[in-house]
């Protein structure tokens, strides 16, 4: 005989099982939102079938209890304890409004993570908090997004309104008067119960020779690291990432013997005290969202020609020192700087997110000011604009110019900074009057969301395939101007030029959607003396620039970065490397290695097969054997570092 929901009130463990329900209403929310996340993020998620995503779906179920359980903690607290004033009206009404409140801010949290993961290509974290505190305009981009997504606004609301109609009130079946000992036993076990499954689901399992669930932990559910994205949800990543505590320092390296061999197969400290050091400026233009897919030059060297969007730069780049293959080192904008300018991966957080921004972290700014040079960063967006002019000071930049500085405040774009075109003049006007030698870097910020360029010269940049397309044709007629006006200046002479891209672009065609093509970005060097012209055929990364800068200068002092010089490293000593999602990407030679810091994930010969499809890494066991270990050095280094305040240690 079935037991009927009236029967079931009437017992002590109704609290229990209606919160179950609840919580199995949230849970089916979530669903839905991965849903909508795999829908909207189809052109990334490429091998992601009908059967993946159900598979993917219920290795999910763990995470997603995590994030509920973690955010619905006070709910399920006050909807079990084991109290007569549980059975009043306005105590439930309340309790309920709770619950409503904070799953629906949840949801949409994670509807807008679904069109945010295009620009980053993975789950927001709490680092989002860090990044853009200082933000004022952050309103405005979320009313612009509200509006072109109009129906996640729909879905939200009606997954709401699900919650609302479908939720049942855990009310004791007992009123404050007729509670007895018995009572408060019983309800006492319920709250015991309660609490036995919530650390059961914010642990992730039952069994404590385990960590607790971690972001790293979807890793063993994946082929690829975009399907993180799936597996993971907002929720959790937010609430897993306060503190930034979610790593701890691999030993891989532990005696004597080892710690020696670990500096053999890389040494991140730099020294060459023969060399003769020449006093030429260094300018660096770190592009918004310049991704190789935007190159038509970079895009047939790679065997996949598109439409450009940079026909400057691509010409440029012709008369340069470029590469075949070149990758950034991060994925978001605040890992730019410390990739370019200090020879530093981001691992786990970018540095200038966590607690180990106030480290001694040395930088190109610091090495060359040692040798007399006039430093300074640009970046036209308010000074405090996600750290970047901070985090400049922070690493040795003299000199700050940031939209406070510009003369005329009616060039701000509205919505980020001032025009690329107007900062890239005032930078040019400001270094042509500075004392020699200059390091000077600016990071554009144009060809970011919203994707506008000035109104009276739209006409003047034909729309692409993308939104960005316009904004990119509009940077890079920017910096035209600016090298043909400053062209004939003493200074431009004797200057080195370095052309790179914070990250890849949040458009992108399919051959750029595996996890190395996602990072592919152009990196040069240009030199008005023609003494740097060449294609090289190996690879080049971000934290390359600042060994490559100081080489070519014949910098004759130690200092450290997590790159090489490409003026001497041979092409099969050279690599690249990033982390996404708990996965290390690890490029050298053809091959791309997938590591989550325990086991390898995969091996794909990238050249030959830049989609990454076809695993190989149960073919080639003795690449994995030659790579893995140089992979554990870089990261133990690196992480031995951070922890320990010694990159300035040489």
């Amino acid at each position: 005989m079935f037991i009927t929901m009236k029967a079931l009130k009437n017992k002590f463990y109704y609290p229990l099982l209606a919160t179950l329900g609840n919580i199995a209403l949230v849970v089916f929310a979530y669903f839905v939102c991965r849903l909508v996340f795999v829908l909207l993020n189809g052109e990334l998620l490429t091998k992601v079938t009908l059967q993946r995503f159900f598979a993917l779906e219920f290795h999910s179920l763990r995470f997603d209890l995590c994030g509920i359980v973690y955010s619905n903690l006070p709910y399920i607290l006050l909807a079990l304890v084991p109290f007569g004033f549980r059975a009043g009206q306005s105590y439930q009404k309340v309790l309920k409004w709770l619950f409503i409140t904070v799953n629906s801010i949840w949801i949409v949290v994670n509807f807008a993570d679904s069109v945010f993961f295009q620009y980053t290509e993975k789950r927001t974290t709490i680092s989002f908090f860090t990044e853009f505190q200082a933000e004022s305009n952050l309103f405005k981009i979320f009313v612009i997004e509200l509006v072109s997504h109009w129906y996640l606004v729909i879905l939200a609301a009606l997954l709401t309104f699900g919650l609302v109609k479908l939720y049942m009130e855990p009310n004791p079946p007992l009123t404050r008067r007729n509670y007895g000992l018995t009572d408060y036993l019983l309800h006492t076990l319920t709250l015991i119960a309660g609490c036995v499954l919530a650390l059961g689901g914010i642990r992730g399992s039952y069994n404590y020779e385990e960590r607790p669930l971690m972001l790293m932990n979807a890793t063993e559910y994946v082929e690829e690291p975009s399907e993180c994205g799936i597996i993971l949800n907002t929720t959790f990543c937010m609430f897993r990432t306060v503190g930034n505590d979610d790593f701890e320092v691999p030993d891989y390296f532990s005696t004597a013997e080892q710690r020696s061999t670990m500096t053999e197969m890389f040494n991140p400290v730099h020294f060459n005290p023969k060399a003769s050091f020449r006093q030429k400026n260094v300018v660096v233009f770190i592009l918004e969202s310049f991704g190789s897919c935007y190159s038509g030059y970079v895009s047939s060297l790679l065997g996949a020609p598109h439409q450009g969007y940079m026909p400057y730069l691509d010409s440029l780049m012709q008369e340069s020192l470029r590469f075949r293959y070149s990758f950034a080192n991060g994925n978001i904008s605040i890992d730019a700087i410390p990739s370019t300018m200090c020879g530093l991966i981001p691992m786990i957080e970018s540095i200038s997110s966590t607690e180990y921004v106030s480290n001694n972290i040395p930088s190109l700014a610091t090495y060359l000011g040692k040798k007399g040079y006039h430093t300074a960063f640009f970046h036209g967006a308010p000074a405090g604009s996600m750290g970047l002019t901070s985090f400049a000071k922070t690493v040795g930049f003299d000199y700050r110019y940031a939209l406070e500085n510009y003369p005329d405040q009616n060039d701000f774009d509205g919505t980020w900074s001032i025009w690329d075109g107007k900062f890239i003049d005032y930078m040019g006007e400001e270094i042509s009057r500075w004392d020699k030698p200059f390091l000077a870097t600016i990071f554009t910020a144009t060809s970011h969301h919203p994707f506008r360029v000035p109104d009276e010269l739209a006409d003047n940049y034909p729309d692409g395939e993308f939104p960005i397309s316009k904004c990119v044709r509009y940077v890079d007629d920017s910096i035209r101007q600016f090298m043909e006006k400053y062209s004939d200046r003493e200074w431009f002479k004797n200057t080195l030029f370095v052309f790179t891209a914070d990250h890849s672009g949040p458009f992108s065609h399919k051959e750029y959607t595996s996890i190395t093509g996602s990072y592919a970005i152009p990196v040069f060097f240009y030199s008005p003396a023609g003494d740097l012209n060449h294609l090289d055929e190996g690879l080049a990364q971000q934290t390359d620039i600042t060994p490559t800068v100081l080489g070519y200068l014949g910098y004759d002092e130690p200092f450290l970065a997590f790159g090489n010089n490409l003026l001497e490293t041979g092409l099969e000593d050279r690599f690249a490397l990033n982390y996404t999602s708990g996965i290390y990407n690890f490029i050298k030679g053809e091959w791309s290695l997938l590591y989550n810091g325990d086991k390898v994930i995969g091996l794909y010969d990238f050249k030959n097969d830049f989609m990454q499809e076809n695993d190989l890494a149960a073919e080639h066991p003795e690449v994995i054997e030659g790579m893995l270990p140089q992979l554990k050095s870089i990261i133990q280094q690196y992480l031995e570092r951070i922890t320990e305040n010694t990159f300035d240690q040489y």
